[in-house]
């Protein structure tokens, strides 16, 4: 995520050994130009509403059977998600899927 849209990544470690892998976004709280679409009760997995301050997850390894991340559509929701929270332009993530990005 770094490298390919300049936003930097935490990783939470589980206690112990669970076989979880998921992946969330976190809308920002600020309002303006990065304020997070407004939740319809369905956005966890797909990234696209959250409540601003929270994590919504938009990929999970067990939940969703959705695996590793380890093909293009996967990694494209995932990026799709850090967009749709307003974290950064549409531009910057077709950029990304594209191979052409400035970080």
């Amino acid at each position: 995520l770094s490298a390919a849209l300049g936003v930097h990544a935490a990783v939470i470690l589980d206690p112990g050994t669970t076989g979880s892998f998921e992946i969330s976004v976190r809308f920002p709280e600020q309002k303006g130009s990065h304020q997070p679409r407004p939740t319809d009760g369905g956005a966890e997995e797909n990234g696209e509403g959250g409540t601003p301050g929270t994590w919504t997850v938009v990929h999970s390894k067990k939940k969703s059977g959705s695996g590793f991340v380890d093909s293009l559509e996967k990694l494209e929701g995932i990026l799709r998600a850090v967009e749709n929270a307003g974290i950064v332009q549409k531009t910057v993530v077709d950029k990304a899927l594209r191979g052409s990005t400035p970080f």
